[in-house]
């Protein structure tokens, strides 16, 4: 719980070291990371598509990638092995036109009531019978906040949930525009 903390007020207070690079490459290093953890789920982990190359803070893109990965393997149906796919992100209607990824998963969704709560510190969509303290999507939330983009989650035609997460490249949007 301290360490959640104190992750949220380092990504609060973030400097401003970005360098373009391959987010397929951030990926692809969380995801070596968690092997254990996936493969003792026995867990399936798709990437689709070209992911975009970001300007970016690399540490903090990596742990927000990680926290939505996470996430994406802890929440599932019971009895079933996670399915999580990876993808670019591309907009709906009515969303802020930005780069970035969709972290989709085929878990247990999450109810509409509590699609803006999760985001919020200290706030969970589920019981505590799952380990974590509510903080891992609010410092996604914080973490693109600081590189001009969003955070927030859709649910996924079928079951599941979409997890975006977007930053400004520039360029091609306004980070202020709401999902």
């Amino acid at each position: 719980l301290i360490g959640d903390i104190l992750e949220l007020s380092r990504a609060m207070r973030m400097g401003g070291r970005k360098e373009e690079i391959p987010l397929a490459d951030v990926v692809a290093e969380v995801l070596t990371g968690m092997q254990s953890r996936i493969k003792e789920l026995h867990a399936t982990v798709r990437i689709g598509g070209d992911l975009p190359r970001l300007r970016v803070d690399r540490f903090w893109i990596s742990q927000a990638v990680y926290n939505l990965l996470s996430n994406a393997l802890k929440f599932t149906n019971e009895g079933e092995a996670p399915n999580v796919e990876i993808e670019p992100y591309q907009p709906l209607d009515r969303e802020p036109r930005m780069s970035g990824l969709v972290v989709r998963d085929r878990g247990t969704g999450v109810p509409e009531e509590l699609r803006e709560r999760i985001f919020l510190l200290f706030q969970r969509g589920v019981g505590r019978n799952i380990d974590g303290t509510g903080a891992g999507l609010a410092i996604v939330r914080e973490i693109a906040a600081r590189h001009g983009g969003r955070a927030w989650m859709r649910p996924r035609a079928g079951g599941g949930s979409d997890f975006v997460l977007t930053v400004s490249n520039g360029s091609n949007g306004d980070s202020s525009h709401e999902p």
